[in-house]
């Protein structure tokens, strides 16, 4: 073969090469293509989470809002009626205790463990006193010798 035929032939071959690899080039492209828009419509569905969840976020909030409005309103009421009565912001001596007595009591209800009490400054929790034994209670067998 002449010089010129045998180069021809060489280039031929280097560009069938170059053919084949830019071929697999495409191909491997357009794998990631596909799964860059598989991922794009997961963004997508994220993103209507995202604005459903912040549209519950702004709802919430707004209620958050309405009941702290509310619970000021009835912390500013309970100190009010505290100066009408002339408590000056102190519990009369007594009147939690009475409240804190278990279901059935013949002088009280039953109250949860912790009672949040409304002051205009905070809202802090009180625990209750341990019951103590009574002649009530043993006699009705409700506490343990």
């Amino acid at each position: 073969m002449d010089p010129e035929r045998e180069d021809t032939a060489r280039w031929l071959e280097e560009g069938r090469e170059l053919l084949g690899m830019l071929h697999d080039e495409v191909e491997h492209l357009a794998q990631e293509n596909e799964r860059l828009r598989a991922e794009l419509g997961r963004l997508d569905q994220l993103q209507a989470v995202i604005a459903r969840v912040n549209q519950d976020n702004d709802r919430l909030r707004a209620e958050r809002d309405e009941l702290l409005a509310g619970f000021r309103r009835i912390a500013d009421l309970v100190e009010e009626l505290r100066r009408s009565r002339g408590t000056r912001g102190r519990a009369r001596r007594g009147s939690l205790s009475r409240m804190r007595r278990p279901h059935g009591h013949p002088r009280g209800r039953h109250l949860p463990d912790s009672i949040a009490v409304a002051t205009p400054i905070a809202y802090t929790a009180v625990a209750p006193r341990p019951l103590r034994r009574s002649r009530w209670a043993t006699r009705r067998g409700s506490c343990a010798r």
